[in-house]
């Protein structure tokens, strides 16, 4: 939440941060006390079956919020990708390639021949990441000088000429 919150630009973002530390801290203290209420109370069985049941949704719950964390990068690469593309640093079918993890662990059947394909992909994904927090954080230089150096990066690996225009 807190490097969402860092680069992000949705309004809530700042509201977000306490909620997810408030729920952080919840699942942690209900983790505490399925593990150690068997052996602190008398329940009898009823207390050992509401804990087998409530840490398989435990995990369910955090792997949803898993899930749809990959989900948002992968689509953060992929517009970010695409965007490139259109300014011809790679090509447009790579964007959303890359943003698959079934097609990025299958990249040496479409990255072109004498490529790179890891450090493309590593290339690649960084840029479009150091892109969505170039948005977020538009003042800091060091975010357009690295989107210049990543952009020239995937071209250079990909056998194209750097951008003589760097910094835009």
């Amino acid at each position: 939440a807190l490097g969402w919150a860092k680069f992000s630009t949705s309004p809530h973002r700042m509201k977000m941060v306490p909620l997810a530390l408030l729920a952080a801290m919840a699942m942690h203290a209900v983790w505490n006390g399925l593990v150690m209420a068997p052996h602190t109370f008398e329940a009898g069985i009823a207390l050992p079956i509401v804990s087998f049941l409530l840490f398989p949704l435990a995990f369910l719950t955090l792997f949803a919020i898993f899930q749809a964390c990959l989900h948002s990068e992968s689509r953060l690469i992929r517009r970010e990708l695409q965007a490139e593309a259109r300014d011809g640093t790679l090509p447009l079918e790579h964007a959303s390639k890359i943003a698959s993890w079934f097609e990025r662990k299958q990249h040496a059947s479409w990255t072109p021949k004498g490529v790179d394909g890891e450090e493309y992909l590593k290339a690649a994904t960084r840029l479009a990441f150091r892109r969505n927090q170039r948005a977020a954080r538009p003042d800091e230089s060091y975010y357009a000088e690295e989107v210049a150096r990543l952009r020239d990066r995937v071209r250079e690996l990909l056998g194209g000429p750097p951008d003589e225009s760097a910094g835009s």
